[in-house]
């Protein structure tokens, strides 16, 4: 038996509720997976607030229903109520509508005004997607690869590790990252395992130092739970 919906307040007779589904207008990462999901949008009227919105795995379905009575309980704005009306522009998705609606108008009609928000909303997140790229599914940049290998290739020209170890370590201020009191160890003297290591202080070289050398509770008690030192 399905649970009673939301009660109707006072004032709701005016209230109309537009609902529609449509493809999400980006790519989603999932572990090593790349989703592009569906999104049930539904919008509030005359108010003009999109109360609820769904986002559906392809992998794991979820019905308009489920969705209309997720924004009834939980709306984005004001407490759970039930609208006078509902309206969305398929009679698929009136179909699934109507087995919890209890009661609830079903229209189906054209849904502009959900349209122009879905559409808003598209553009908005275009502005921001990132540069297309075959690297990390088109999430990094060629232009970021590009200056981190040439950054890399003047560090290994320069070559540090030869005039000295991972002992002299560096005071490091860079004040526009507001870095102030950092440390720098230079590897690789050795022969392997080149390259830079920063720390936020010195005593967080030391502890891990003392943790390489295989005191690990100096090392946790030189970082701390999150990462500063004690003391």
């Amino acid at each position: 038996m399905q649970p009673p919906l939301p009660f109707r307040p006072r004032g709701a007779a005016d209230l109309e509720w537009v609902g529609g589904r449509y493809r999400f207008p980006a790519g989603i990462r999932d572990g090593n997976a790349v989703i592009r999901p569906d999104v049930i949008l539904w919008l509030e009227l005359p108010s003009d607030l999109l109360i609820a919105s769904t986002l559906i795995d392809p992998r794991k379905p979820v019905s308009a229903a489920d969705s209309l009575e997720e924004a009834m309980k939980r709306p984005a704005t004001g407490s759970p109520r039930r609208p006078a009306r509902i309206r969305v522009a398929s009679e698929e998705m009136a179909a699934e509508l109507r087995a919890v609606a209890g009661g609830i108008a079903i229209v189906v009609a054209p849904v502009p005004e959900l349209d122009a928000a879905f559409s808003d909303l598209a553009a908005q997140m275009e502005q921001t997607a990132p540069e297309p790229s075959y690297l990390g599914d088109g999430e990094i940049p060629t232009t970021t690869v590009e200056e981190l290998f040439t950054a890399a290739s003047l560090l290994f020209r320069l070559a540090p590790w030869r005039r000295m170890d991972e002992q002299q370590i560096l005071r490091v201020d860079i004040p526009h990252f507001g870095i102030d009191g950092a440390c720098l160890s230079v590897i690789g003297a050795s022969g392997e395992s080149f390259g830079l290591l920063l720390f936020r202080s010195v005593h967080h070289y030391h502890a891990f130092v003392r943790a390489a050398e295989g005191d690990l509770d100096a090392f946790g008690h030189g970082f701390g739970a999150l990462g500063h030192p004690q003391g």
